[in-house]
């Protein structure tokens, strides 16, 4: 499973919010966590948390929009 899909699971079940997204673009602890959760490979995981977070954000904003 890809991070985005897995991203989309954990909103939909409300195990994770927009704001809880949000606060990963801005906190390495919190997009650590993340990643932690999702993998178990470190490798560029700030990058690449806050790159998949980034547009899953904006999916979520422009579907709220709709």
């Amino acid at each position: 499973m890809d991070m985005w899909n897995w991203l989309m699971d954990c909103y939909v079940d409300r195990s994770l919010t927009l704001e809880d997204l949000e606060f990963v673009m801005r906190d390495e602890k919190a997009a650590r966590n993340l990643w932690e959760e999702w993998s178990s490979d470190s490798c560029n995981f700030v990058e690449h948390v806050r790159g998949e977070v980034k547009s899953f954000i904006k999916y979520i904003k422009k579907k709220r929009n709709e």
